[in-house]
């Protein structure tokens, strides 16, 4: 297995699989998901001081060329765990974001089920979700976001919250990216 050392922090090494190693104590760093992100991370220690960085930027810094001085790391296949290195390149910001057909947005399929709500009988409260009421599909955020009359920022909020909405517009409403 080749060993590369990685050039932002001398005292660890990567190799093809993305491994990363501390050289001084040869043990393996374990990277952990990054929940702002989604990217695989591990945290590399000098004079007691972390620094996060992504394995994918890891990668492609040891072992793809960069003879463009290209600034980014795209995964090929849209999947941000998947650090393969025939899954990564060097790329530009717009070729970055050029399989999204919009700026910084992720332009994915949204499904949104609106669940029916059982309250209690005296005083009126919320008890559960009930049965599924409908389900609309939105080919993007915005649209989304459109038909709810808010923000696309609220939409990606329900998105990531993975949860019904319990208040206003989204009560009721749960948001998903469709995998197909």
């Amino acid at each position: 297995m080749e060993w590369r050392k990685i050039s932002r922090n001398d005292n660890y090494s990567i190799n093809r699989n993305g491994d990363v190693r501390n050289d001084i104590t040869g043990q393996i760093k374990k990277p952990y998901v990054n929940k702002d992100n989604n990217y695989l991370t591990v945290d590399l220690y000098r004079d007691n001081k972390s620094k996060k960085v992504t394995v994918h930027r890891l990668l492609a810094e040891a072992f793809i060329p960069n003879p463009e001085n290209k600034p980014c790391i795209d995964h090929k296949d849209g999947n941000r765990q998947n650090n393969a290195l025939t899954n990564l390149r060097w790329a530009t910001y717009s070729e970055n974001n050029s399989r999204f057909n919009t700026i910084g947005v992720r332009s994915e399929r949204i499904k949104v089920t609106h669940y029916t709500e059982i309250r209690k009988k005296r005083g009126g409260g919320h008890e559960s979700w009930s049965t599924v009421d409908r389900i609309n599909y939105y080919e993007k955020i915005g649209d989304c976001a459109d038909a709810f009359g808010c923000s696309q920022g609220n939409i990606t909020l329900m998105l990531k919250s993975g949860t019904i909405g319990r208040r206003g517009k989204m009560r009721g409403y749960l948001f998903e990216y469709c995998n197909s």
